[in-house]
């Protein structure tokens, strides 16, 4: 799929945020798109999505990462997010799939995507 920066601008613009967006399939195989605690940037690899749809939901979760990050400040966000993360972890739980931050931003992505 071919990477559509005008989209991604579009969403950034609509949500307020000043992101940067950097296409980066160095990402590990698995990872269709990441944000960034050390800077902000929303990372994406769109030859891991299938089409369109699955690249705005893609986005969108990232930008519902970007969004807590402005609300917070990168660094509470970042410290807010790690401590959900061990938290699980000692619980014996998946710090990714149960944490709290990664479930509303994909129910924020199911949630946003049909605006898009």
């Amino acid at each position: 799929m071919k990477y559509n920066i005008q989209i991604a601008q579009r969403m950034l613009k609509y949500y307020d945020l000043q992101n940067p967006i950097v296409e980066n399939c160095q990402l590990d195989k698995e990872v269709q798109a990441f944000f960034s605690f050390d800077d902000g940037t929303i990372e994406i690899c769109p030859d891991r999505l299938e089409n369109e749809y699955e690249f705005k939901k893609a986005l969108l979760h990232e930008i519902k990462h970007a969004i807590d990050a402005k609300r917070m400040s990168l660094q509470k966000f970042d410290e807010a997010y790690n401590n959900e993360f061990d938290r699980l972890d000692t619980l014996q739980r998946d710090g990714y799939w149960d944490n709290p931050y990664e479930v509303k931003a994909e129910k924020f992505a199911e949630r946003e995507i049909s605006k898009w």
